[in-house]
């Protein structure tokens, strides 16, 4: 149980950081495009 929830975060913290990842991107794309 232990295991799973450890690997369950670790998905989720990577899942979070590309979701950071293509909005700051997508900021940075958008604002050089206006």
């Amino acid at each position: 149980s232990k295991y799973n929830n450890l690997n369950r975060a670790l998905v989720g913290i990577r899942d979070l950081m590309g979701v950071a990842w293509l909005i700051v991107r997508s900021k940075r794309t958008g604002v050089e495009e206006s």
